[in-house]
């Protein structure tokens, strides 16, 4: 189907040349290297090669017809638009990084009219050219005829997001539902903010979270942009933005073809600043700082979740990664590429690929880069390729009640995966167990906490840690020696004998209970009759079997519910530690005798059901059980309900 209008035909003759290459840090003989963060190679992941429509199925075996823009998810799917006279132009596919698979995601039928509200697959198109998705994986596309943004849920629901069908002038403060757009390019920010191009106006604008237009950079004419700090990006001209990018903490990135430059938007001042290339004439792309390369037909950029930038430089033949882009020191690498401009993307090594035919790229979360190749008709990969990481630094251990609680600073490289968990090994590495505690907790000084349970009083161990990410584990620590002391008899009674000999028997029915305000034999005790020390009383020592905690301070849940306060939380936190090496543990709930003996134990058995689960969100691997007991065994009878706050407890006792 062919294009329609001049603009569409310039779009396409522009982004023909944009290609996108693997992540490589082969460099070229005498080229500057650069540390590998993906893949060397190249592969097809959808597309047989030929220009036809889509058939839903295995990726490899469906016909794909120039795939023009690309989006992921968070979960690592991609969505394709297509464009540009091709046969499916004008609808959204989706790759599905899982299983492989593709199928049409919008306007399966390609049909080329105004966007409807509704199922998206019956929904047509315009022209659709810039495509993004947020956190929650919604997707947004802009169309550029229809002047319009819609967005499109995880469930396939289509919505006009901004734009009235309208061309003219963008303005700053009005709805966006209701703004006058030619909106081009897209970008989602950290916070899920849209960024689009105003193709008529040269100007970049955001919808703010009230849903009203923001003026971002462009001063409505064409020209060279002006750039340095006290520049405000609102008072340049652009000339002709084909991409844009938006970084963690909010900086726009902007990529003009008409100047072959990529400016910045910053955040915290609203200031222009440069990035890569010069802004007034093409250059040679040279590797080493990115202020000093030049770029030759800018095409497609994207921004990593390391915040790196990556761009397609078309007519110099390479794609090219600049690391921390938005310091202004940037270091400029190439990344994929043979230099020669001509050909279709190649499996294979990525520095021996042709790179002037991707029309779109896309970074997922797992550093994966997908290609959309135009003229050839499919999209490619360049597979991240993460290590296991490097070995922490810095261990100290600190002995305690049979633990050793242990300090380090995490491994400065994760390999390119993040670190899932530290194990500590007290046999120099022939048998590994997890690091349990508060260590994804960091200290002021940037080191892990955590500690090593379960250890024999009176021994001396030499202790190495570890840390694990995706991929596998990482080489050890140095060792560290410490001495686990002696233990003494700590747990012991918190309450004296004088107070224990006034206490009463347990009354079978406490609301028949008629003399004064009295304590019971339950306090401090499971339903067992197992002691149970106060949390603070126990300091993070390790508890063994038929001991127990209990959690009675009053204000540890909201009133009347099952929800844990600062308070409480704060105080299972606390316990968190002295479960190290329990096996099984049962959450016991209580509560007093005022109420309805139904309603009292209903939230009885949710507040223990809240600290169990809270501590296995805190790190304890024990096996547990949460019971409610209701009114049964009060620690206080008589008086008024305000004065037995100690009835509404949860008692965490060590069974095995």
């Amino acid at each position: 189907m062919p294009l329609s209008g001049s603009r569409r035909c310039a779009a396409w003759a522009a982004a023909a040349l944009v290609v996108v290459l693997p992540l490589t840090l082969v460099g070229l003989p005498g080229a500057a290297q650069a540390t590998a963060t993906t893949g060397t190679t190249v592969t097809r992941v959808a597309g047989n090669g030929n220009s036809g429509t889509i058939t839903a199925g295995p990726g490899l075996s469906s016909e794909l017809d120039l795939p023009w823009r690309l989006a992921v998810d968070p979960d690592g799917d991609v969505f394709v638009a297509f464009n540009g006279g091709s046969t499916v132009e004008n609808s959204i596919a989706k790759y599905s990084a899982a299983d492989g698979e593709v199928h049409y995601f919008a306007n399966d039928d390609q049909d080329v009219a105004t966007p409807v509200a509704g199922p998206a697959l019956s929904s047509p198109f315009e022209a659709v050219e810039g495509i993004a998705a947020d956190s929650a994986g919604n997707v947004y596309a802009s169309d550029f005829n229809s002047y319009d943004i819609v967005k499109i849920t995880p469930t396939g629901t289509l919505s006009i997001f901004a734009g009235s069908s309208t061309n003219g002038a963008p303005v700053a403060g009005v709805a966006a539902t209701a703004a006058t757009i030619t909106p081009k390019s897209l970008a989602v920010g950290p916070d899920d903010t849209v960024y689009f191009l105003d193709e008529d106006t040269y100007s970049v604008w955001r919808v703010d979270p009230n849903g009203l237009l923001a003026h971002v950079a462009g001063n409505g004419s064409n020209g060279v942009p002006v750039t340095g700090a006290g520049q405000p990006a609102t008072s340049s001209p652009l000339v002709e933005v084909v991409a844009l990018a938006v970084d963690s903490a909010g900086n726009v990135f902007i990529a003009d073809q008409g100047m072959d430059c990529v400016v910045m938007v910053e955040a915290s001042t609203g200031d222009l600043l440069p990035v890569v290339g010069t802004c007034n004439s093409s250059g040679a792309a040279v590797q080493g700082p990115a202020s000093a390369s030049g770029l030759s037909t800018l095409g497609q950029i994207a921004i990593d979740r390391n915040d790196d930038l990556y761009l397609v430089d078309q007519s110099n033949g390479y794609i090219e990664k600049v690391t921390d882009p938005a310091s202004g020191s940037g270091e400029l690498s190439f990344i994929a590429g043979d230099g020669s401009s001509s050909g279709d993307v190649v499996d294979g090594p990525a520095l021996s690929s042709p790179v002037d035919q991707v029309t779109g790229i896309a970074v997922d979360a797992d550093l994966n880069v997908y290609l959309g190749e135009g003229d050839g008709h499919f999209l490619s990969m360049i597979p991240a390729t993460p290590s296991v990481p490097d070995a922490p630094t810095g261990l100290a251990g600190t002995a305690g009640d049979r633990r050793v609680t242990l300090t380090f600073t995490p491994a400065v490289d994760d390999g390119g995966s993040a670190v899932l968990r530290y194990q500590y090994s007290l046999d120099g590495g022939a048998t590994w167990r997890p690091v349990t505690g508060t260590w994804p907790t960091t200290t002021s000084a940037g080191q892990v906490s955590g500690s090593a349970g379960g250890l024999t009083a009176g021994q001396t161990y030499a202790i190495k840690v570890r840390a694990v990410n995706a991929v596998g584990n990482g080489p050890a620590s140095g060792a560290v020696s410490a001495t686990v002391p002696d233990s003494d008899d700590w747990f012991h009674d918190s309450i004296s004998r004088t107070q224990r000999s006034r206490e009463i028997a347990v009354p079978s029915n406490p609301k028949r209970y008629r003399g004064a305000q009295r304590f019971t034999r339950a306090r401090n005790r499971a339903h067992g009759g197992q002691l149970a020390m106060p949390i603070p009383a126990i300091q993070r020592r390790e508890l063994d079997a038929q001991q127990a905690a209990v959690l009675a301070d009053d204000g540890l849940f909201e009133f009347n519910s099952g929800r844990l306060t600062t308070s409480g939380r704060r105080q299972v936190r606390a316990l968190v530690a002295s479960l190290d090496s329990a096996q099984a543990i049962s959450c016991e709930g209580y509560a007093d005798y005022a109420g309805a003996p139904w309603w009292e134990y209903q939230l009885s058995k949710a507040r223990a059901k809240a600290v169990c689960a809270a501590l296995r969100n805190g790190g304890v691997t024990a096996r547990s059980r949460s019971v409610g007991y209701g009114p049964e065994r009060p620690v206080i009878v008589g008086g008024r309900a305000s004065h037995r706050e100690e009835n509404r407890r949860v008692v965490v006792l060590v069974t095995r």
